[in-house]
């Protein structure tokens, strides 16, 4: 399989910030915060040669990021990226449900 380079937005950086710290601070659940950080940190180092494996979204409302963007799910919550050349751009971190 071929490496990609993968490089995370500053718009899913701050998405990733304000799911942890919604989890730490209003849910009041520190240990599942730092749980789903290293957790979703995790499977987005795995898009470097797992990249290919998600389809092609058919979804309009997704077109914006990309023509190519691609998502995957990680405990709820869609990550969505592009594939340009040897580079993995992942644009957004947002919760499953608000895709239409």
């Amino acid at each position: 399989m071929k490496d990609f380079t993968v490089v995370i937005s500053l718009q899913a950086f701050e998405d990733i910030e304000d799911i942890t710290s919604y989890r730490e601070k209003q849910l009041l659940l520190p240990l599942s915060s730092e749980n789903f950080y290293i957790g979703i940190i995790k499977n987005i180092r795995q898009l470097k040669q797992d990249a290919l494996l998600y389809p092609v979204s058919k979804r309009e409302s997704l077109f914006r990021y990309a023509v190519n963007v691609r998502r995957f799910n990680y405990k709820g919550f869609a990550i969505i990226y592009s594939i340009e050349n040897s580079k993995v751009i992942v644009h957004r971190i947002t919760h499953g449900s608000l895709i239409i």
